[in-house]
């Protein structure tokens, strides 16, 4: 792993624990729970952009994933996309079957998750969710 990335890396934290951003090869991961967030970063560009943006939490009563990701142009202007799927979960966070996941599509990126937390993020998607 080159120094960029390396310093690239400890400089990033969990937007839901806080943890340190771990891993050997793209995607890395959240070290206490590689499913807390996820980041693919194109280890071939010379500026180590992340291509990819993986977070999933849980509230009492439901799973939320969100996926961003990243594009950039000729003049390296990023622009990407972001989905947020909402899945039915019980106590143990098992998946309800019964209950059918419900997934938004924006074409444009919602998070930063350099600047937030969990508490942050369920804000504002259920900001997102009201205007639905």
């Amino acid at each position: 792993m080159d120094k960029a990335l390396k310093i690239l890396l400890n400089l990033m934290k969990c937007p839901v624990c806080g943890g340190q951003i771990d891993g050997t090869a793209s995607p890395f991961n959240c070290a206490f729970d590689k499913f807390h967030y996820r980041v693919a970063i194109n280890q071939f560009d010379l500026l180590n952009r992340i291509n990819r943006e993986t977070v999933e939490f849980y509230d009492k009563l439901h799973r939320y994933s969100i996926i961003q990701r990243h594009n950039y142009d000729n003049l390296n202007i990023e622009t990407g996309s972001t989905s947020i799927i909402i899945t039915v979960v019980d106590a143990e966070h098992n998946i309800d079957t019964r209950q059918k996941s419900k997934i938004f599509e924006y074409d444009k990126l919602l998070f930063d998750f350099k600047k937030t937390n969990i508490t942050k993020l369920a804000n504002k998607i259920k900001t997102i969710l009201v205007f639905q």
